[in-house]
């Protein structure tokens, strides 16, 4: 039995040697044909199954190579570093890159240093998003190989991350020195300047990366982005279709696309790309949440709901989900419902004040004017920019008569001096006081804030007619009009003033106007009027 084992393993050597001659010519299957055989007849033969891994990963088989690189650590654990590595490139080429920096770490604990295997852990890191570590091991490798494209290249894809432009474009310079007919270097190069605002410069870089490999679809839609920055969304809409042609489906150039739609105010098609995205990326929270956004502006409400509610799924103890709506109960209406949701929202950020003004603001809704004023006081002690909140105080307050109190929550919120909103509640709130003279001042700013502000001239008037001033009044009740020339309030109030100027005949041409304009808040009063004004 001895003498037969000594045979085999003799036959198996012999077999191995062959095998290992042509790894060396490249004859790599021929090879496995030959080491097999002597696996067969020596099933622990080591460097058999390390050289045969070697044939099966110039054939890019890489299972195979690393179930034999498995097996010869399996037989000998001291088998040299150099498996590890050897395993490693099988696992980047699978795309197994956890795996394969594990073998890459153990390697280099044995051999020290190996420039090449630093190479691709700094590929490894990069893609994990550790760039510091990265760009060490990258700027090692470049210190014996000091004109290699894909260093510099990648390189520069670190030091974009990093936001580090001006070395980025020193490497992608060196790049593009070395191998000035490949693509990648000109597109990201171009990227670099699209960050830097050199959009010419940009644009030149892009569109050789786009000459140079028509089907580069990522330049074309940086070409896109281009155009975005500078406005030209038309001319970005035309690189999207040509990324689309380049790449059919490229995420990239629909997500650019639906951003573009959005800016233009092309909702229904940024849905139907947001639906067509979120297809291929069902978990992405955020772009479902704009999804639902646009469907509210869409009256598309099921849908909207749906969106909202799916990401509660995905995410129970999201309070922006509950918040969103939220938000969405109370634009329609659903009070009660509104207020529940954002009392959730409130249960799982007790902090935040938008969520807590937000149920303030259903709260009042609901004519729960103390509730909400507990919760507009609330988001005023935790909020940095308190003015809206403020505004939103004093509203309560004037439903329950602490007229003082609005108006000291109003001045305060007019410590952000343009506030429109604030100076119209404050002008409000003076002529339910009868003091029209500084209501008039606080409508006079808002129409020098905002000229074309129709309430502002409108409210003015009314004033200045309280006022006896109806010269006065009747200029700014033009003003109203100018600005909309179907302003049902502002045609009754002339008439009113024409009424006190006796021209009884303009009177009723100006309430019958109002009638017919619609939205009238005096209908009866319009009404009446045109009966009296029958007898002039």
């Amino acid at each position: 039995m001895s003498f037969l084992k000594n045979i085999f393993s003799d036959k198996a050597t012999k077999l191995m040697e062959e095998g290992l001659a042509g790894y060396r010519e490249n004859k790599y299957s021929q090879s496995i044909t030959v080491l097999s055989e002597a696996i067969k007849l020596s099933p622990k033969l080591t460097s058999a199954y390390h050289t045969r891994g070697l044939c099966y990963q110039q054939l890019k088989e890489h299972s195979k190579a690393i179930a034999d690189f498995n097996e010869v650590l399996k037989l000998e654990p001291d088998f040299k570093s150099l498996i590890f590595y050897a395993r490693a490139l099988s696992q980047i080429a699978l795309g197994n890159e956890a795996e394969a920096l594990i073998d890459i770490n153990q390697f280099l604990r044995i051999a020290g240093s190996y420039p090449n295997a630093q190479f691709h852990r700094g590929r490894i890191l990069f893609n994990q998003g550790k760039y510091n570590e990265a760009l060490h091991d990258v700027l090692q490798f470049l210190k014996s190989n000091s004109d290699e494209y894909e260093a510099f290249y990648l390189c520069g894809q670190i030091y974009t991350r990093k936001g580090d432009y001006n070395k980025a474009i020193l490497n992608i310079n060196d790049a593009i020195r070395i191998k000035q007919g490949i693509d990648d270097a000109w597109a990201l190069r171009g990227e670099v300047k699209l960050y830097l605002n050199q959009y010419d410069d940009a644009i030149v870089d892009l569109k050789q990366a786009v000459a140079l490999n028509p089907g580069n679809a990522k330049a074309f839609c940086l070409i896109g982005r281009v155009y975005v920055a500078t406005g030209n969304y038309d001319a970005a809409l035309k690189e999207v279709e040509s990324a689309l042609l380049a790449v059919p489906g490229f995420l990239d150039a629909i997500k650019l696309r639906c951003e573009i739609f959005i800016v233009l105010g092309r909702n229904e098609e940024a849905e139907a790309d947001l639906s067509t995205i979120l297809e291929r990326e069902p978990d992405n929270y955020e772009l479902r949440q704009v999804r639902g956004k646009l469907r509210e502006t869409l009256n598309d409400i099921a849908g909207a709901k749906e969106d909202y509610y799916l990401n509660l799924k995905q995410f129970p103890n999201d309070p922006g989900a509950y918040h969103l709506l939220g938000e969405m109960e109370l634009a329609n209406n659903e009070f009660s419902k509104a207020a529940e949701l954002f009392t959730k929202s409130i249960i799982l950020s007790p902090r935040n004040p938008v969520f807590i003004n937000a149920r303030g603001l259903a709260y009042m809704k609901l004519h729960r004017y103390v509730n909400a004023m507990d919760d507009f006081s609330k988001a005023i002690d935790l909020a940095e920019s308190k003015h809206q909140y403020y505004l939103n105080r004093a509203l309560a307050k004037i439903e329950l008569w602490d007229n003082n109190g609005a108006m000291i929550d109003l001045t305060k919120a007019l410590s952000k001096p343009d506030f429109i909103d604030a100076y119209f509640a404050r002008g409000e709130l003076k002529i339910k006081q009868g003091d029209f003279n500084s209501a008039v001042l606080d409508f006079e700013r808002i129409v020098q804030l905002d000229a074309g502000n129709k309430m502002a001239y409108f409210k003015k008037a009314f004033c200045l007619k309280e006022m006896g001033k109806n010269d006065n009044a009747f200029l700014e009740v033009n003003r109203s009009l100018k600005v909309d020339g179907n302003f049902a309030n502002a045609y009754f109030l002339r008439a009113l003033l024409n009424v006190n100027m006796a021209a009884f005949k303009s009177a009723k041409s100006d309430a019958e106007t109002a009638l017919r304009c619609g939205l009238l808040e005096n209908k009866e009063q319009a009404e009446k009027l045109i009966v009296e004004l029958e007898r002039y």
